[in-house]
């Protein structure tokens, strides 16, 4: 199933205007969150899951792809 992440922390990405320390790891925290009952439950039942990873999405490219899968 095709799927996008959501965009929690993308407004936050760069440095610049300055963001609160900790805001982009608190973002990707609630991410995985959000989404791990949804992944267990599609394990459960052998779906998977395949995420668009592309700018304006928090996970858009292989580093924020492999936050999320650490809870970051």
């Amino acid at each position: 199933m095709p799927s996008f992440s959501g965009a929690l922390a993308w407004p936050y990405m760069y440095p610049r205007p300055q963001r609160p320390a900790g805001l982009v790891e608190t973002a990707f925290a609630e991410l995985a969150k959000r989404w791990r009952p949804i992944l267990d439950v599609f394990d459960r039942n052998d779906v998977d899951l395949c995420y668009e990873v592309h700018p304006g999405e928090d996970l858009h490219e292989g580093a924020t792809f492999e936050w999320f899968l650490a809870g970051r």
